[in-house]
């Protein structure tokens, strides 16, 4: 790829300032919308009735994918009980 003369970049990639200020209003527009789950994120789950079970599933895909990725819905939530028909 040629060399932008202005940055010394590649031509097509935006300066590193542009990434960095999109990056950073990015991470303020999530904290924003996440706000009163964001200021305890270390030590609170949320009070929704499933916020438990959402943060196993999120367990579960993380130590599944590295670990055996074709048995990702192998696990017990995803099995089916004899009178469902889903």
């Amino acid at each position: 790829m040629p060399a932008d003369r202005d940055h010394g970049e590649p031509a097509g990639w935006p300066p590193l300032r542009e990434l960095l200020v999109a990056g950073a209003a990015f991470g303020l527009l999530t904290i924003l919308a996440t706000w009163p789950q964001a200021r305890h994120l270390a030590t609170h789950t949320g009070t929704h009735y499933d916020a438990l079970f959402s943060v196993w599933r999120m367990a579960w895909v993380a130590h599944q994918l590295p670990a055996d990725p074709l048995h990702l819905f192998d696990g017990w939530a995803c099995r089916r009980s004899p009178p469902t028909t889903s």
